[in-house]
């Protein structure tokens, strides 16, 4: 899969994608919305057609820019010839780790059940313009501070019992406010959440939500927002009645084996399947062993195998769209690096081109930035190496850059990604440069922890997502970007940047100007050193017909079915 947005859309698309039109609103006939916000800001400007239109070319132009490049490293899948949709078989799917259903699940991004059993309301399948999934009435007000919507009459959870506005509001205070329901871990979709100001039912399946900001990015949040059960939740964080709307529902959960999930027959969508009896989900210790089962053929799709893997059994290869960058982190407020001219040099002592090609078998293309190649915000000028030891030496001596010890940096101990083997290679680069560091692995759940309590002393390797979204939620809703950010990086350049793009129009010269003004940040000024595209390399074999990603690197199978001539 290349660029979500490879075919640069429209806002007219968009906007027609989200219910809004020259003269649309919440639709006046609506009562009771919640209380009236006379301090409410005035409406966003939009842009001049002239200037959506050249907005759109640069787009495009960037998209074909990178197009190639991006399709170069992406390996062909080999799938036999396709006859039409099968009913029957069992589909079996590898995961690693256990399901953690006692800290906020479906609503963080933590280990947990496949989309397959939950929705979000609206999702992106071939562009950013929202496709209805449990609604049939979705709109957006002009001055972007409200929503209106309206659930199908079929949708209903996997007992037969209807998706009602209560369901969709208990998700939003859940997020908001953990702690009533037993959890305390506050996921990335608190970003959104925390600014809805009031959510009122119309009747038993319309409701209205109103923001206390403007948000051009809105679309962003319910696209990614799972719907369950309110009344069934306590038996969800047990595992003993786990309710959603999608193809297929949880049948029995063995802790520390896997589980089993079944169709499931209120599905409401037309389009055709569930096709599979059963989707049998494996448990396996750790990407070895993974591994070894698909080479024996005991499982059908592994996401997020090693490059080395992938590389292996390049045939196999889908590559997820890219997520977001693997980068490596800085706390600014470290004595070591708040000098600016230090966190440039480090920068520059980035050996890119190595990581891609040897440590990513060359399955993924070179990036410098946190944008999807056809996002609006995207400039394929700045994807080079910015590989310069002797510049990095020499900002580091302008700097007066001097080390008594080395400096501490923290990544996980076993990652196909940013494990052992990417720190190393950047210990290396830095080493080159005059710059000793020491690396501290962490398992996963330490690791994870260190990051949402912003405990990190130096440095760290991680990743940072949410490329496949409106460019505002890409600088928003990661950890790494947010108010309260692990690198505790507080620029007014960057707080201005993001405040003035969450009402404008993503394709406005407004914004395209917002966009140069990051993008130059982000290189003159760095919290986060990119290092690769954050890109999820899955193996699927080829019986299985139908896999599809949609935009986001998330595997959806509700449409996949299995071809064993």
């Amino acid at each position: 899969m290349t660029s979500t947005w490879k075919k640069p859309i429209s806002r007219r698309r968009m906007l027609a994608g989200t219910g809004i039109a020259v003269g649309a609103g919440v639709t006046a006939a609506l009562v009771g919305c919640g209380d009236d916000d006379d301090d409410a800001p005035p409406p966003a400007t939009e842009a001049p057609a002239e200037a959506t239109e050249a907005a759109a070319e640069a787009t495009e132009a960037a998209a074909e820019a990178t197009e190639a490049a991006t399709e170069a490293a992406t390996p062909e899948p080999t799938e036999a010839p396709q006859t039409g949709p099968k009913q029957g078989g069992t589909l079996r799917y590898a995961v690693q780790g256990d399901l953690l259903l006692t800290n906020g699940a479906p609503f963080t991004r933590a280990q947990g059940i496949p989309i397959l059993v939950f929705e979000s309301l609206i999702r992106y399948e071939d562009s950013p313009a929202p496709t209805h999934v449990l609604v049939d009435q979705y709109e957006v007000s002009e001055d972007l501070t409200q929503v209106t919507i309206r659930l199908k009459e079929n949708a209903v959870f996997h007992d037969g019992s209807p998706v009602t506005p209560d369901d969709v509001f208990f998700g939003i205070d859940a997020i908001t406010n953990p702690e009533q329901y037993g959890f305390t871990f506050r996921g990335q979709l608190l970003a959104f959440a925390s600014l809805v100001t009031d959510m009122s039912a119309v009747d038993d399946r319309t409701m209205v939500f109103t923001f206390g900001t403007p948000l051009a990015n809105i679309n962003d949040f319910f696209a990614q927002f799972p719907v369950t059960k309110r009344d069934t939740y306590a038996q969800l964080q047990t595992g003993e009645n786990i309710q959603g709307t999608g193809p297929y529902k949880m049948g029995s959960w063995t802790p520390g084996v896997g589980y089993d999930l079944e169709p499931s027959t209120n599905w409401h969508d037309d389009r055709g399947g569930p096709y599979l009896d059963s989707v049998q989900v494996i448990q396996f210790a750790d990407a070895e062993a993974v591994g070894q089962a698909y080479d024996a053929d005991d499982i059908d799709i592994a996401t997020s195998v090693s490059p080395v893997f992938g590389k292996a059994h390049e045939d196999d290869v889908r590559l997820a769209a890219k997520w977001g960058i693997v980068y490596v982190g800085l706390n600014v407020t470290n004595p070591l690096f708040e000098d600016k001219r230090v966190r440039q040099a480090l920068f520059w002592a980035i050996d890119r081109e190595r990581i891609v090609n040897e440590l990513m078998e060359g399955l993924v293309e070179l990036t410098t930035q946190p944008w999807d190649p056809g996002s609006p915000a995207f400039d394929p000028d700045l994807e080079q190496p910015f590989y310069d030891p002797e510049r990095a030496r020499a900002l580091l001596a302008e700097a007066g850059f001097t080390q008594t010890e080395p400096i501490t940096f923290d990544h996980y101990a076993n990652h196909p990604v940013v494990g052992a083997g990417l720190a190393s290679l950047i210990k290396q680069n830095f080493a080159d440069v005059g710059v000793e560091i020491e690396l501290v692995g962490h398992q996963i759940p330490d690791m994870n922890q260190k990051l949402f309590q912003r405990d990190f002393e130096a440095g760290w390797f991680l990743m940072t997502g949410f490329s496949p979204f409106s460019p505002v939620t890409v600088i928003t809703q990661p950890l790494p970007f947010q108010d309260n950010n692990p690198s505790q990086y507080t620029s007014e350049t960057f707080l201005d940047i993001r405040a003035k793009l969450k009402t404008l129009d993503p394709f406005s010269e407004e914004a395209l100007a917002e966009y140069d003004r990051f993008n130059e940040l982000f290189h003159d000024d760095p919290w986060l050193l990119p290092c690769a595209p954050f890109r999820a390399i899955n193996v699927v074999k080829p019986r299985v017909q139908g896999y599809n990603s949609f935009i986001e690197p998330l595997t959806y199978l509700g449409y996949v079915w299995l071809d064993d001539a």
